[in-house]
């Protein structure tokens, strides 16, 4: 289900991966909803719930958007996938989970830092908070982060808006699920040497880093340690060391030595 339309009507087209939720229980998409035509917002939706994703379906027919339904393999997949679907229909795509609460003025600060800086920009990126610690963007000398020759190293994708003709060389890492997906992308950009602009803008979002319950949070463990490997066999395994702290950081948080089974257990198979 996707419509038609012109990229020079509005330059930004928006990608919400949506999972297990209801749409209309969306922060981002009841916000987002209100700052762009509805032509130029796209549903993913992994879902594996089949009612949730019935329900979607009705819910982006109602408000007119479009929608894909897609295969829980990976977001570097899923966001490839948004890629070929939607760079033909605008000049920059952004990218959205379904849980950050975006300003109301979001999209319209976009658009003129772009024709402020007369699309020199390929990269735009806000500022991420969760538990009132900015968490995106993260800076080469993060002593100088406030100064415009700033440096960035990676930031989270969520918010981020990229130049359609980037994808013409970089793609996202399909091998990876759901970690370090933005560490890569931000890699690649800094190779092809893309210019990344901060946004004047500062987004809140949900991590499931702060997950109460033991089980799931031991679930998505097991998903970032895959991804840690992944991630390890091409940037070296110094990154291990954060790996093992973000153990470490879980174990006393849980008062469980599960964390660290799973580790010995996934180093055996």
């Amino acid at each position: 289900m996707v419509k038609g339309d012109d990229k020079n009507d509005f330059p930004l087209a928006v990608c919400i991966v949506i999972y297990n939720l209801d749409l209309c229980s969306s922060p981002t998409f009841n916000s987002l909803f209100h700052q762009l035509p509805s032509e130029k917002i796209y549903i993913f939706d992994n879902s594996i719930i089949a009612d949730v994703k019935s329900k979607n379906v009705e819910s982006a027919r109602k408000y007119g958007v479009n929608y894909r339904k897609t295969k829980n393999i990976g977001l570097g997949f899923t966001y490839n996938g948004a890629i070929d679907l939607m760079k033909n229909h605008c000049e920059y795509i952004g990218f959205f989970d379904q849980d950050t609460f975006i300003p109301k003025d979001y999209i319209s600060i976009v658009i003129n830092q772009i024709n402020n800086q007369k699309n020199t920009s390929d990269v735009f990126i806000p500022h991420v908070r969760a538990n009132k610690k900015v968490m995106s963007p993260i800076f080469k000398n993060r002593y100088i982060h406030y100064k415009k020759h700033a440096v960035v190293k990676s930031a989270i994708n969520s918010g981020m808006f990229v130049r359609t003709k980037i994808f013409e060389n970089i793609k996202f890492d399909e091998n990876l699920f759901l970690d370090y997906i933005d560490h890569d992308f931000f890699r690649k950009l800094n190779l092809i040497q893309a210019v990344i602009s901060v946004l004047p803008l500062t987004l809140d979002q949900n991590f499931s880093d702060n997950e109460i319950n033991l089980q799931k949070a031991l679930k998505r463990f097991e998903s970032y340690w895959k991804d840690t490997k992944e991630y390890c066999k091409v940037y070296g395994t110094y990154n291990y060391f954060v790996a093992y702290r973000h153990m470490l950081k879980l174990t006393m948080r849980y008062k469980s030595a599960d964390f660290l089974k799973r580790v010995i257990s996934n180093a055996k198979s």
